[in-house]
Formats: structure tokens, C-alpha cells, sequence
């Protein structure tokens, strides 16, 4: 046999989020191709990272990955790590394009990690560039809110991969603009990095939209016993019933006392993130 080569992930390196099962399952297949090099044997097991022009790394997805620091290789620069790879000569090989700082900083954001510890200190916080405590403070309860809504579209943009955050609609379903439960608990870490505060696993399904996600915290960073502000922490309602029941609506009805809300989606849609908040405070004034 003049050549034995297996395809893994570079997941199995480095871990991946929600996919033990998977990185455990590539890791096998460097730890075989060591096995046999050991006795040998022809082998080589080339870990890939994510490839372009029709992967699963297209569209969505790979602006997540881009925004974790996993470019997406064009195919005739992966091929050529594969023809390396395999007459290199070493067992077990990553082939990947990386952005190291940006990827181990993601990665030490949960937890240190010990693998890619001289790349990024861990536990470094992200930020708006802006302390937002600093922003927030003495400020009254619209302003707080859109301040706070400005920081949540900042990082759930960066989640997302976005460049701008023209994309993160404040009124808009977290999930429709393709949060997932991965991403839903970046976009949390990220949150409680910028507020100080410990927050719930399940924050962007109990408040689904950027605007429901600002309310909460804004009451949770509300100076003690000086407002008597509008409650947003009702449960969300189902993800089933149409747009205008989820999410974005939990405002209208807080303001107004009406379970119905708005009948008019198209309306909400276009309402810019001021006039929600303002919706959302009426019965303050």
C-alpha cells in the first residue's frame, strides 16, 4: 500500500462547541494514523478546517466562522495543503486557515485553554469600545435602553460575522436572523462580559429579539428603587405564532395593555429602534 490517508476535522485539534461526539470521533482518526506511522505503516490524516466555494462553510455559516477566526480556504489553496500533507511524512497534519489572535481569544472567552494559551490572554472581555456602564450611567430609562440595544446589535453582529450591524434588526427574531443555540450563548457570554452581570442560559430564547434582550437588561442595571419601569420579563411567546406575536410585540403589549399587540408586522418592521423604545415606555409618561 503506497498511501493510507484519512480526512478529519480540525475540530478534532482544537474542539468545537456542541460537537464533542464529532471532535472525539476525527481525533480517532489522527490517533490511528499515529498508530500505524508508529509500526511502520503509510499514514496520514489531514485535519481540515473549513473550505469555500460550497462547503457547509457557505453563506451563514461562514460568516460565523470568519467571525470566530476561521477563514474559509479556497480549494486549490486546500488542495495544495493536501499534496503537502501527504508527502510530508508526518502522521497527523491541520490543514486550515486561521486567524489565530481572533480565534483563540474566542476560544479562551468561556475558559482558558492551555492549547492556544501564548495567542491571546484568556478571559479577555469584548467591548463596544465604550465602557457601556460608563454610558449608562445617570442615564433616564429611554436612553438607557437604546444605549444598551446599540451594544447588543454590536455583538450580535460580530456573532453573526457581520461588519455592520444594518443586519440585526432591533424588533427582529434573534432566530430568524440565524441564531442558534451555539451562537445564542456567544451572543450571552458577550453580553455578560460588557454588563457584569450574570445572565441566563436560555436569555436569547426568553427575550428573542435585540430590543426584548436590551429591555431585560436595561431593568437589570437600573439603579436600585428609582423607577418604577415597564416589566420585560414576561416568557416569550411560543416561536410557532406569527412574528408579530414574537418578540417584538412583547413591548406593545407591555405599553398598552393590549394582548394583541399591533396587527400590522410591516409596521413594527419599520419602526426605527427610538420608537420602539418609546412604545415600549408610553404608560411611564
Amino acid at each position: 500500500m503506497a498511501a493510507f490517508v484519512l480526512f478529519s476535522s480540525f475540530a478534532g485539534t482544537v474542539g468545537n462547541a456542541g460537537q464533542a461526539n464529532y471532535a472525539a470521533a476525527n481525533a480517532y482518526l489522527d490517533a490511528l494514523a499515529r498508530h500505524r506511522h508508529a509500526r511502520g505503516l503509510p499514514a496520514a490524516s489531514v485535519a481540515w478546517g473549513a473550505w469555500a466555494d460550497g462547503g457547509l462553510a457557505d453563506g451563514e455559516v461562514g460568516a460565523r466562522l470568519r467571525a470566530r477566526g476561521l477563514v474559509p480556504m479556497a480549494p486549490w489553496r486546500a488542495l495544495e495543503g493536501l499534496r503537502l500533507a501527504v508527502n510530508g511524512g508526518e502522521p497527523a497534519i491541520a490543514v486550515a486557515d486561521v486567524d489565530w489572535p481572533a480565534f483563540a481569544a474566542g476560544l479562551a472567552h468561556a475558559r482558558p485553554t492551555t492549547l492556544l494559551a501564548e495567542l491571546a490572554p484568556a478571559g479577555a472581555a469584548p467591548t463596544t469600545g465604550v465602557d457601556l456602564l460608563d454610558q449608562i450611567a445617570g442615564c433616564p430609562p429611554a436612553e438607557r435602553v437604546e444605549l444598551i440595544l446599540d451594544a447588543v446589535r454590536h455583538h450580535a453582529a460580530a456573532v453573526l460575522g457581520h461588519r455592520t450591524t444594518d443586519p440585526i434588526a432591533p424588533a427582529r427574531p434573534l432566530q430568524e436572523m440565524g441564531f442558534d443555540s451555539l451562537t445564542a450563548m456567544q451572543l450571552r457570554n458577550r453580553l455578560a462580559a460588557v454588563t457584569g452581570l450574570r445572565l441566563p442560559a436560555a436569555l436569547v430564547f426568553d427575550h428573542p429579539t435585540p430590543l426584548a434582550v436590551a429591555g431585560y437588561l436595561s431593568d437589570r442595571l437600573a439603579p436600585p428603587s428609582t423607577e418604577a419601569g415597564v416589566t420585560r420579563d414576561a416568557p416569550a411567546p411560543p416561536l410557532t405564532e406569527p412574528r408579530a406575536a414574537r418578540g417584538a410585540t412583547d413591548l406593545a403589549t407591555t405599553a398598552t395593555g393590549d394582548p394583541e399587540g399591533t396587527d400590522d408586522d410591516d409596521e413594527l418592521d419599520s419602526m426605527s429602534a427610538a420608537e420602539l423604545i418609546r412604545l415600549a415606555l408610553d404608560t411611564e409618561r
